[in-house]
């Protein structure tokens, strides 16, 4: 349950308002809604929302989702109604469209890296010719794609694109429906009495670029009179980033929309529509047609980065025609954000200066304080805004409105405002505090405007209960209409897979989930997951590491769930005590005797998920595995192996159990016997001619060709290290044109991650972020578990220092 209680004392006139959802999981769907009221000395009001059964029907292309109760008519008229709804609408909303790919030509045998949405997601060589071509993965929305193309001599080439796949573009060949029935909250306007309403709607993906939509809509005071409305749209993607809509209702309207975003960031969109009559839902205003048009275009001036937006709309009615402007242009110079506007509404005419007093001049700049400890504590991050409202036709400033807002006690926020109003000659204060305690929020405000005042305290929560092991728990955060999950791990020393008397709970373990947005706690003894979406998938994974005892395996490690709605899923992750496995490769002489045979492959197979590992003999023949979960087993010698070594093993496999107990299970004496075959035995051939791999291997190694080679190697990487030790004392020293000769001079000889890493916050110092995001790549592809710490909080290291 979700609540929020205010009070508000509003000149001596006391009034108390609640609001409260409720949510729970019944009949295999969930049912929630809410509840509010709002008392005071002459009035009460209480009434209920937005109550409503849903269930989501996985795995099945015609159903998706059955809804009863009170919702919002999706299709093109919108309303509140109570009835039933059905779709066949994928129950998480689509993310990945499809791949797009991507072809050009270059320098031949460059280097080129591709970035979406400033992520790499691919590296690759320029052919002998110049050629290259990528597969980049294209999601729903806006994806801005760059590529940075490094030329054999030092050249650094960047081209930007930018992608659009709106969402009510289609999959091809995939049809989706939805169908809306039943009695309207409100009256329509003209009518006295709640119309009944149907709604049905239909999209298809025609094409990768082309998807298709046809519905009905049917209002009536009665079932069966009145005429329905017909309702039809084009979508299509053309030449990447334009995105054309074109919709039409019948005896009401047609409306088409030309939306383009370039690389650049620019945009243009172009919305016009046409209507057919007056007497409809969908113009009760009686227009006869409109066009909107805006354009966004970002500058750099003198180096100063710009941003312009111009906004035009005309609307046409009986014998008169409105024109309604804006002009937007934003600046940031440093930390200060200035932004000024200016918008007007003209009547039958284009032309600006023939405005009467509808001309509004808004200003405004914004700043934050940087958390630097030279500032006092009680400034830092400290937000800033001024802005004020100038009117052209009075040449008066009619509205200057200052904010302060800073961070307080960590998990608050405190906000001050002051507004002068010039024309009416008052100033009004708002003051605001807000707190998000652990269990509950709260929000203070007081405003004083003239001579009246008004005081309101807000608190907000949620209340939370786990019927699987019976826990009750406050939230600040908001969780009905959300998921849970209720995660019980333990150490199952009876071995019967449920937790019972005698085994002990794990506190310390942690999982990683595949989502983000999720928030964790444990209470008595259980792992709780929030703030998960209904009916979604979630991978999860044990984080091994998180464990204390590190002789403790979980049954499984990584799974997935489907999230209840309004409710906890209950998981149970039981561990054992994990076992050892040893045992020895040993090869048969000639004279019968045995020695053990080092770099013998051996193959570990758990015979419940057949899941297969490689072992490696060490140079006795032994071998051991650590650590082993309990189950049944399987090891044998490669048969690779065998056929190289020309041999048989005896036996061909060991057959063996992993046992739960207390202290882990030790299991020993899993030996091999490497026999020569008989062919070989018949040509008499010397046993000591039956070479192991090692054996074969440290002759390599002993050859003075590789004695050489190693010395000279171990000497080049000796000295690229001593290079990289200079640089980085250059550089604290301040030399930089020092560190750069000798970190490159280092790389010159011998190629590490920390040789890139280290140019690459050279490079990040000198101001040369494209260079220095290159090294960075450069190291982890040396050494993928490099740390490279991201811009953001590189930047905010560097602003606290």
């Amino acid at each position: 349950a979700d609540y929020a209680v205010s009070s508000t004392l509003q000149s001596d006139v006391q009034t108390l308002s609640f609001n409260s959802g409720f949510g729970l999981h019944l009949l295999g769907g969930d049912v929630q809604g809410a509840v509010s009221g709002n008392f005071s000395a002459n009035t009460s009001v209480f009434e209920s929302n937005n109550v409503r059964w849903k269930t989501n029907i996985r795995d099945t292309p015609w159903i998706s989702s059955i809804f009863l109760g009170q919702s919002v008519l999706d299709g093109v008229y919108s309303a509140p109604y109570t009835g039933v709804r059905i779709s066949n609408d994928p129950i998480e909303p689509r993310s990945n469209f499809d791949e797009f790919e991507f072809t050009g030509t270059t320098f031949p045998l460059s280097e080129i890296e591709v970035y979406l949405n400033n992520g790499l997601i691919d590296y690759k060589l320029a052919d002998e010719l110049g050629n290259y071509r990528f597969l980049v993965p294209l999601g729903y929305g806006s994806s801005e794609l760059d590529f940075k193309i490094y030329g054999p001599t030092g050249q650094l080439i960047t081209r930007k694109t930018r992608l659009q796949v709106p969402f009510n573009i289609q999959p091809k060949g995939v049809l989706n429906y939805s169908l809306n029935a039943g009695v309207l909250q409100n009256p329509l306007i003209g009518s006295t009495t709640r119309n009944t309403a149907v709604q049905g709607t239909i999209a298809y993906g025609i094409t990768k670029w082309l998807s298709a939509q046809a519905g009905v809509e049917y209002f009536t005071e009665q079932w069966g009179s009145g005429t329905p409305f017909y309702t039809g749209a084009l979508s299509a993607r053309i030449f990447k980033n334009y995105i054309l809509n074109v919709e039409a209702v019948s005896d009401a309207y047609v409306r088409s929309n030309l939306n383009v975003v370039f690389p650049n960031s620019a945009s243009i969109n172009v919305d016009a529509t046409e209507y057919f009559g007056s007497d409809n839902l969908f113009n009760s205003s009686e227009t006869l047609r409109e066009l909107q048009a805006s354009i966004f275009y970002p500058l750099n001036i003198l180096q100063l980065p710009l941003s312009l937006r111009i906004s035009n709309s005309v609307r046409t009615r009986a014998g008169i025609y409105t024109n309604s402007q804006r002009i937007d242009l934003g600046s940031k110079i440093k930390k200060i954000s200035l932004r000024f506007s200016y918008s007007d509404r003209l009547i039958d005419t284009f032309n600006p200066f023939q405005s009467v007093n509808t001309g509004i001049l808004l200003s405004s700049a914004t700043y934050t304080i940087a958390r630097n400890p030279n500032i006092p504590a009680f400034l830092r991050g400290t937000y800033l805004r001024l802005q004020t409202k100038y009117v052209p036709s009075n040449k008066q400033l009619e509205t200057a409105d200052f904010i302060f807002s800073r961070t307080l006690f960590k998990k608050g926020k405190f906000q001050a405002s002051i507004q002068r109003n010039f024309e009416q000659g008052f100033t009004a204060v708002r003051l605001n505090i807000g707190i998000a305690f652990n269990k509950v929020r709260s929000t203070s405000t007081v405003v004083m405007d003239r001579d009246s005042y008004t005081l309101t305290q807000n608190v907000r929560g949620s209340i939370g209960y786990d019927s699987n092991f019976n826990n009750v728990f406050l939230s600040n955060r908001n969780l009905v209409g959300r998921s849970g999950a209720a995660i019980q791990l333990f150490v199952d020393n009876d071995s019967n897979g449920s937790y019972s008397d005698g085994d002990e709970l794990l506190t310390d373990a942690k999982l990683r989930i595949g989502r983000g947005g999720t928030q964790s706690f444990t209470k008595n003894g259980i792992l709780y997951y929030t703030q998960m979406n209904s009916y979604y998938r979630y991978n999860m994974e044990v984080n091994i590491a998180t464990v204390s005892n590190p002789m403790l395996v979980p049954a499984y490690d990584k799974f997935s769930i489907i999230t209840d709605p309004n409710r906890f899923k209950k998981i149970l992750i039981p561990f054992n005590t994990s076992g050892v496995m040893e045992g020895q490769a040993l090869r048969k002489l000639k004279n019968d005797n045995t020695t053990g045979i080092g770099g013998v492959k051996v193959l570990l197979q758990e015979l419940t998920t057949n899941e297969t590992k490689e072992l490696r003999t060490f140079s006795d023949g032994s071998f051991y595995e650590y650590p082993i979960a309990p189950g049944n087993y399987v090891v044998t010698v490669d048969p690779s192996q065998l056929n190289l070594l020309n041999a048989r093993s005896e036996p061909e496999k060991i057959e063996f159990e992993v046992k739960v107990t207390p202290n882990g299970d030790f299991v020993e004496g899993l030996n091999f016997t490497l026999i020569p075959n008989k062919e070989t035995e018949n040509n008499e051939v010397d046993s000591t001619r039956i070479r192991s791999i090692e054996a074969i291997t440290e002759e390599v190694i002993a050859s003075s060709e590789m004695l050489a080679y190693s010395n000279e190697l171990s000497k080049q990487v000796n000295e690229a290290l001593r290079l990289i030790i200079q640089a980085q004392n250059a550089f604290y020293l301040k030399d930089m044109n020092k560190a750069f000769r000798l970190v490159s001079e280092s790389l010159e000889i011998f190629e590490t991650a920390q040789g890139h890493a280290l140019k690459g916050s050279f490079y990040y110092f000198e101001g040369n972020i494209e260079q220095a995001q290159r090294q960075w790549n450069n190291a982890l592809r040396y050494n993928p578990d490099m740390y490279i710490p991201n811009m953001e909080l590189l930047e905010q290291v560097i602003d606290i220092k």
